[in-house]
Parts: C-alpha cells; sequence; structure tokens
C-alpha cells in the first residue's frame, strides 16, 4: 500500500515538473523520488505519468488524482500543527466548508460577530464548489459546512439552516428599478445574466422558465453568484438570487424587487457524522444560525425561519 511519502514524491514531481525539481523540493535523491513515483503507479493499478527520456507528462488519471492527493497531504501536514496548538493550550481553527457565495456573505458576518465576544477564534475557511465539499466531506478535515439543498451524503449529519424565494436584481438606473414587482413578462423582455447550466439554482430557474412559458434573453452566463451581481452592476442585465446572500452586493449600484416567478432555495448546515463538533464550533453554529434568524426578520423574501435561536 502506498505511502504519504508516495503521494508527497507525486505530487512535487506534478508541481515541479520534473524529477529534478521534486527531488529538491522534498529532499531526495532523484532515484529515490521515481521509485516513490513508480512504487504508487504499481498500488494504484494505472500510469501517472508519460515519460520520454527524462521527461514526465502526467496521464488524464494524473491530473484528476493530483487535487485529492494535494489535499490528503494538506490534511496530514495539518495534524502536527493541530497538536502542537493543543499541547500548548490553544484553540484549534474551526474548519468551516462554504460555496463561494456563502463565504463572501453570511460566514464573515458571522465570524466578526463571534469574534467580538471570543477574540480568540481563528477560523480555516475553505471555499469549494458544490461537488468539491461533498468530495472534501468525505475524507477531509473540517468541522462545519454549508451546503445548499438537496445535499445527502452517508458521512455527515445536517440541520436546517434557511429557506428563502429569489427576488430580482436590478441595475438602479435600469428602466424596472422603480417596479414593485418584476414579472414574468419583464423576465423575458430584458437581458438577463445567468448562473451556468452546472449549477443547482440554474435548473430550477430553467424549471421555472418552463413553467411560465417564458425564453429569457440570457446574455451572460457565470460560475458564482458574485460575478452576477458585478455583471448587473454594470447593467450589463438583470438576474434573479438569494435574499440571504444580498449582503455581499450591499456595496454594489443594485436594487432588489421581488419577483414574480417563485423559485424556492433551501440550505442546511452540516457536520462530519464521525466525530463530535468542538465547543468554539458548537458556537459558531450557534452565531450562524442567530444570523440568518436576524436576516429572516429584516426580509419578506424568507419563507419561514428555521433552526436555533
Amino acid at each position: 500500500m502506498y505511502t504519504i511519502q508516495n503521494l508527497r514524491a507525486f505530487v512535487a514531481v506534478c508541481q515541479c515538473g520534473s524529477v529534478t525539481g521534486a527531488a529538491d523540493l522534498i529532499r531526495r535523491t532523484q532515484p529515490q523520488v521515481s521509485r516513490l513515483v513508480s512504487e504508487l503507479e504499481a498500488d494504484l493499478g494505472f500510469s501517472l505519468f508519460v515519460r520520454e527520456g527524462r521527461r514526465l507528462t502526467p496521464t488524464p488519471r494524473s491530473v484528476r488524482f493530483f487535487e485529492d492527493a494535494r489535499r490528503t497531504l494538506t490534511a496530514f501536514d495539518d495534524i502536527g500543527r493541530v497538536a502542537k496548538e493543543l499541547r500548548s493550550e490553544r484553540h484549534a481553527p474551526i474548519r468551516v466548508l462554504a460555496p463561494p457565495h456563502a463565504a463572501h456573505s453570511v460566514i464573515p458576518a458571522t465570524i466578526a460577530k463571534l469574534r467580538q465576544q471570543h477574540p480568540d477564534l481563528r477560523v480555516q475557511l475553505e471555499i469549494l464548489s458544490r461537488n468539491s465539499i461533498g468530495a472534501w466531506s468525505a475524507y477531509g478535515p473540517f468541522d462545519i459546512g454549508i451546503a445548499a439543498l438537496p445535499f445527502d451524503l452517508p458521512w455527515i449529519r445536517k440541520e436546517p439552516l434557511a429557506r428563502t424565494k429569489m427576488v430580482a436584481l436590478v441595475p438602479r438606473k435600469h428602466p424596472l428599478a422603480d417596479a414593485r414587482r418584476i414579472t414574468a413578462e419583464d423576465t423575458e423582455k430584458y437581458p438577463f445574466v445567468a448562473l451556468h447550466q452546472s449549477t443547482p439554482t440554474r435548473k430550477k430557474m430553467d424549471e421555472a422558465f418552463k413553467r411560465a412559458r417564458i425564453k429569457p434573453d440570457i446574455v451572460c452566463e457565470t460560475q458564482t453568484v458574485l460575478s452576477a451581481y458585478q455583471m448587473v452592476a454594470h447593467g450589463i442585465g438583470i438576474t434573479a438570487v438569494d435574499p440571504l446572500l444580498m449582503m455581499a452586493a450591499s456595496v454594489m449600484d443594485v436594487k432588489t424587487i421581488e419577483w414574480e416567478i417563485p423559485i424556492y432555495l433551501e440550505y442546511c448546515l452540516f457536520r462530519p457524522i464521525s466525530k463530535s463538533t468542538s465547543e468554539m464550533g458548537e458556537k459558531f453554529a450557534t452565531a450562524l444560525h442567530r444570523l440568518v434568524a436576524e436576516i429572516e426578520k429584516s426580509s419578506r423574501f424568507f419563507i419561514k425561519a428555521t433552526g436555533r435561536a
């Protein structure tokens, strides 16, 4: 079975592009690096590199394996740091997994509020796509995560966090800026900025468009909510967003308006089922629930308050 040393040699070769560079990086001889990589290939049952003289070209499988190997090494190297902190009786950081939109909205606000009461709080935030969150939670170190439902994995336990109704976002100088409600007809009439088709929110949106029998003029697609905010602020078009995340767009020249098309989003807070949450982790979860409750009270676009008081 391969070891951490095998993974470290493989990752070093990928990062440096050569056995020579990898040997210098991990302080091994070139023959040792070559042997460690060959052992890893034998254990995995497939080639990681195409060898052409001294040149090593990663195979497609190698490219896919690299990210997981790198994260495994990061988690392994983190153990020493955590042990050192525990020996010195310092609080280990709370490891939080979050998608980009949450990492730019509710997470910073939660950290700020909690640090007012606990100045020694430290957080390690991993900003990941939905698919990456699922993969990381299977083997990577984390204490708390946020995800959009459905999010069903056997190695996590989850609790409801929020349920919202999407709203329309328009530039402040847009013809619809003074409207009380954006209709389906309005949505079809003006240029529209949409999330990428691979995202769960976009799939819900396409289903809603189909039910409303409209075909919006989608002039731009983007992977992230913040990118969509920026495009609206620059007058490229209108979009639909989650009110829970609007604090991330508070500095932009945009305006939120009720949207006639009903699209509901739900979020959960999840933890690893294999371990209990630390005391500080519980305080973080409580602070996050309280923040969401505050936002719910100030917004009519929340369907109901969820989670803990």
